[in-house]
C-alpha cells in the first residue's frame, strides 16, 4: 500500500474512529493496524494527531472547590484565629451557625464544610497559610536580681482540677497578686505548663510590642475579661496531652479530641450543675463573629495609642 493511498485512507477512517464507542474503536484499530502494517501505539497516534486533547479531568470530582465552601473555609479561619486544621474542624460547629444566619450559605455547602477532614482543610488554606507566618523574638532580659528573688519550684502544682492556671508576665503588667516561680537552667519541664500557650493567648493577640505602661493594662484587662476570655473558652478548642510515652530516643505523644474549656466543664465532674447551667445559658447569648468584631475594635484602639 503506497504512502498516497495510507495517507487517503487514514483521513476516512479517522472521523469514523472520533465517534466510535470503545468496542468500535478497537474494532477500527485492529483493521487499521492489519492494512497498514503499523503498530498499535503508532496508530493511535495518527488517528488522534490533530485532534484537541479532552481536558476534562479524570479521576473523582472535586466535592470542595467551591467559592461558597473555600471561601467560607478561610474566612473562618481567619475570623476563628488561624486555628490548625484539627481544631478548626472542631470549631466549625460553632461558627458556621452564626455565619450562616447572616450570609444565607446555603444548607448543601455547611455540611460539606462540616464533612471537610483536617488534612482537606490543610490542603485549601495552604496558599493563604503561607502568607500569614508570624516571626516571633524574645523579650527576655538576663537578670541576676530576679533570681535572688523568685524561687525555683518544680512539679508543686496540681493540675487535675479545673482552674488551674500557670502563665509568664509575657513583657506586660499584671495587677493581681500573683506567685512567681522560676525553673532550673536548661530544665524547661520545671514550669511546663507557663509558655505553651504564649502564642495562643498572649501573642496572637497583642504581638510582639512592649506595652509597658501602666495606662495598658485597664485597657488590655477590659479586652482579658470580656472578648477574649468568651472566644477562647467558648469558641476556640485545644487539645490535651493524654499520655507521653518514650521509645528509645523517641517520644510518642497522645492527644485528646480538641474541644473547648467550656465543653471540658461540661463534661467535668467536678463542676456542679448549677454553674453549667449558668454557662450554658452564658453560650447561648454569644455570638463569635460580633465578639470578634468588638475585639479588633479595642485592639485597634490599643495599637493607636502605642
Amino acid at each position: 500500500m503506497s504512502p498516497n493511498s495510507k495517507r487517503e485512507y487514514l483521513k476516512k477512517i479517522r472521523a469514523r474512529y472520533l465517534i466510535a464507542t470503545r468496542k468500535e474503536k478497537r474494532a477500527i484499530l485492529d483493521e487499521f493496524c492489519q492494512v497498514c502494517g503499523y503498530h498499535r501505539k503508532y496508530a493511535i497516534a495518527l488517528l488522534l494527531r490533530g485532534v484537541k486533547a479532552n481536558k476534562k479531568r479524570s479521576g473523582p470530582v472535586p466535592i470542595y472547590a467551591h467559592n461558597s465552601v473555600t471561601g467560607t473555609l478561610k474566612y473562618l479561619w481567619v475570623k476563628s484565629g488561624y486555628l490548625c486544621s484539627k481544631r478548626l474542624k472542631a470549631a466549625m460547629p460553632l461558627w458556621l451557625p452564626w455565619y450562616q444566619q447572616t450570609s444565607g450559605l446555603a444548607q448543601e455547602y455547611v455540611d460539606k464544610l462540616l464533612g471537610m477532614s483536617p488534612s482537606t482543610m490543610d490542603r485549601y488554606l495552604k496558599q493563604i497559610k503561607a502568607k500569614v507566618k508570624i516571626k516571633g523574638k524574645s523579650l527576655t532580659k538576663p537578670g541576676k536580681l530576679l533570681k535572688q528573688h523568685i524561687p525555683i519550684e518544680t512539679a508543686k502544682w496540681d493540675t487535675t482540677q479545673p482552674g488551674f492556671l500557670e502563665a509568664d508576665t509575657v513583657a506586660h503588667y499584671r495587677k493581681r497578686k500573683i506567685v512567681f516561680t522560676r525553673s532550673r537552667p536548661y530544665k524547661k519541664e520545671d514550669n511546663a505548663h507557663v509558655e505553651q500557650k504564649n502564642w495562643t493567648k498572649v501573642r496572637h493577640l497583642f504581638g510582639y510590642q512592649r506595652l509597658d505602661k501602666p495606662e495598658f493594662v485597664v485597657l488590655m484587662n477590659d479586652i482579658y475579661k470580656n472578648e477574649w476570655r468568651l472566644l477562647q473558652n467558648f469558641f476556640s478548642p485545644s487539645v490535651k496531652l493524654m499520655t507521653k510515652t518514650r521509645f528509645g530516643a523517641k517520644i510518642k505523644k497522645e492527644h485528646d479530641k480538641p474541644k473547648t474549656p467550656y465543653q471540658r466543664i461540661l463534661e467535668s465532674e467536678a463542676i456542679s450543675q448549677a454553674m453549667k447551667a449558668e454557662l450554658t445559658r452564658l453560650f447561648k447569648t454569644l455570638n463569635p463573629f460580633m465578639l470578634k468584631a468588638s475585639l479588633e475594635e479595642k485592639l485597634n484602639a490599643i495599637l493607636k495609642r502605642s
